[in-house]
């Protein structure tokens, strides 16, 4: 966790000046970006940092920024990777506002399972990045869950369950571009996948979906490891608090991440106002365009 204090603030929103205030313009100007950004000793040492702490624990939390800083998430992800565009979402970054009766579980008031994200693609995205414009109106709630998918089995690659883990496969499904709901089956880690020797994918609705479109079941082992994994990962997590003005950077490759329950703020002539964030997504990139990892 960063915690800069107000001249580092500073000289980063000075930065950010020139980024579009248009995620998706920013998204497509990338490369560019990335070089105006690195030009700035100040962002380039900060940008290494992220890095170190990312390869080390595979989450970074950097508070203190203003909510209103509207270039900061579009600049961050050019800064570490190849953003991730998401033609469903108008390819840019993606809001998500918490309040009563929505269909997207990632804005209702329920608690979001542990899970990563874009599981159902062949390569997702290496980060999740998030923005919190408004956080829980009530403290504690809306709070970040997050656990390493990998160091419960590290050095245990033999181990009965890790071999199921990694050979069990699982359907994933997910819409095309085309609008047709597409399915994959790969198991929930794979040791050698989109260039990386770890990469977790799990999503319990995205395997739910997979099930039904293919007209089957899971199996007891898929079911028992489904269970065994989540039991797994929901003992080992821990919560980050969110507050506004905070940047939190995950390693989707690696960790899984989920929110606990959430309010809304109700006021007189009833209307509600709940948690506010930002997301997007990207690829890893070659060490070399961007500093040290």
């Amino acid at each position: 966790m960063f915690l800069p204090d107000s001249q580092l603030i500073e000289s980063l929103a000075v930065a950010f000046a020139d980024v579009p205030l248009a995620s998706d313009d920013a998204f497509r100007n990338a490369t560019d970006i990335r070089s105006a950004l690195l030009s700035n000793e100040r962002v380039r040492g900060i940008v290494e940092l992220v890095n170190e702490v990312l390869t080390e624990q595979g989450f970074v939390q950097i508070k203190g920024f203003s909510p209103e800083a509207d270039r900061l998430l579009a600049g961050w992800t050019c800064l570490l990777g190849s953003p991730h565009v998401d033609k469903d979402h108008g390819g840019g970054a993606i809001r998500a506002e918490v309040r009563p009766g929505q269909h997207l579980m990632g804005n209702q008031l329920r608690e979001l399972p542990l899970h990563t994200d874009y599981s159902m693609l062949e390569s997702p995205p290496w980060l999740t990045i998030s923005f919190c414009r408004q956080a829980d109106p009530i403290n504690g709630l809306g709070n970040l869950a997050i656990v390493d998918a990998e160091c419960p089995w590290f050095g245990l690659e033999s181990s009965s369950e890790f071999r199921q883990l990694s050979s069990v496969l699982f359907p994933f499904a997910g819409m095309s571009v085309s609008n047709t709901t597409e399915v994959i089956h790969r198991p929930i880690v794979s040791t050698a996948d989109a260039g990386k020797p770890f990469l977790v994918r799990y999503h319990r609705s995205r395997i739910v979906q997979g099930f039904r479109c293919t007209n089957q079941v899971a199996t007891e082992e898929q079911a028992e490891l489904m269970l065994g994994f989540e039991n797994r990962m929901n003992s080992l997590s821990r919560m980050l608090t969110i507050d506004a003005g905070d940047l939190t950077i995950v390693d989707n490759h690696r960790m899984l991440h989920g929110r606990g329950c959430c309010s809304v703020e109700l006021t007189d002539n009833l209307t509600v106002s709940g948690r506010k964030m930002q997301f997007a997504f990207a690829h890893s990139i070659d060490i070399n365009d961007l500093g040290s990892r």
